[in-house]
């Protein structure tokens, strides 16, 4: 079977430094996306040149569960209206669960010997909780989405109502 010739070498699938900057540019409009993207790649750039353990990288992408949790909660104290204390307890309850549950598998998944963090740890969990107050700031505060976030509300709170 013959693979045809634009299809056999890497470099057709590898994007170069050019091509990445002008993918991103494309997504300048939507700058919390490009945010999103550079702060992704701190795993990927962790796990190739900083040697970070696999469960490090879980651990984090854990800890950035959190961070979603945390500002899922600050829409719905900006966002609700009469029921929000009962969504918000709703809320911390089922997530806190999850959360709570996800991390005793990562304990018994991993053994504390291999635990230890890397120097940079501090650094990529300010910059993944960064990444996601500046998406909050921006897609949530400075330019709501375009379908009503109360009326998402409401939505919800009607379905909590007895």
């Amino acid at each position: 079977m013959n693979i045809p010739p634009e299809r056999e070498s890497p470099k057709n699938i590898i994007l170069k430094p050019a091509e990445l900057v002008r993918v991103l540019l494309k997504f300048s409009t939507y700058p919390s996306s490009v945010v999103l993207i550079l702060t992704n790649l701190t795993p990927l750039v962790g796990i190739l040149f900083w040697e970070w353990n696999i469960f490090f990288t879980v651990f984090l992408y854990w800890t950035e569960s959190i961070t979603i949790g945390f500002f899922t909660i600050c829409k719905m104290l900006i966002v609700g209206k009469k029921k929000k204390l009962t969504t918000i307890t709703f809320f911390l309850g089922h997530f806190g669960f999850f959360i709570g549950m996800h991390f005793i598998y990562l304990m018994a998944l991993f053994s504390f010997r291999e635990s230890e963090f890397p120097r940079e740890a501090p650094w990529a969990f300010a910059l993944l909780f960064l990444s996601h107050l500046f998406s909050f700031c921006y897609n949530f505060l400075y330019r709501p989405p375009p379908i009503r976030s109360e009326w998402l509300c409401s939505m919800a709170f009607q379905n909590l109502t007895p």
